[in-house]
């Protein structure tokens, strides 16, 4: 349960130790998401076709 709300035990026995709230990393104020370039359509169309060869050549030998 500790851990699914992102306080793993040791930080709780540290804080209960120390008495003191451990310190987060904060992003600068300046600082963008990082951002992805979107894929192609020629590269999507290619994934597309090796994905439809392999499930169509599993099919063949079931």
């Amino acid at each position: 349960m500790l851990n699914a709300l992102g306080l793993t035990v040791a930080k709780l026995f540290r804080f209960y130790e120390t008495g003191k709230v451990p310190d987060f990393w904060e992003a600068p104020l300046e600082m963008m998401p990082q951002t992805f370039k979107k894929p192609s359509a020629k590269r999507l169309s290619k994934k597309g076709r090796k994905i439809h060869k392999k499930t169509f050549a599993e099919k063949e030998h079931a």
